[in-house]
């Protein structure tokens, strides 16, 4: 039980700093217009005119939206690093009977 816990905090410490990096990443990055950052799960940001007929009038609007991404890839990002670290532990844990 101490090591799930362990093994939690630690895919939850790996999971908050890629979302941190993750989200200033995205943030600082100036997009033209029709451009856009990663695919489908993995889609971070977007910036497209949007255009809507309104009382018989074509009114444009730009649009900056945000997708999936900043969610998706710090949670993959933590679960690999925790399987790497889980791998390091069974390895360590090996090693440690052997002389």
């Amino acid at each position: 039980m101490k090591l799930l816990l362990k093994l939690f905090k630690f895919f939850l410490g790996s999971f908050a700093i890629s979302f941190a990096l993750v989200f200033s990443f995205a943030a600082f990055q100036k997009l033209e217009l029709g451009q856009r950052i990663g695919k489908g799960l993995f889609y971070l940001k977007g910036y497209y005119e949007e255009s809507e007929m309104v009382g018989g009038e074509l009114r444009t609007k730009i649009v900056t939206e945000q997708g999936p991404g900043h969610l998706m890839i710090p949670l993959f990002v933590g679960l690999l690093i925790t399987i790497i670290y889980i791998v390091y532990l069974t390895i360590k844990a090996n090693q440690g009977g052997r002389t």
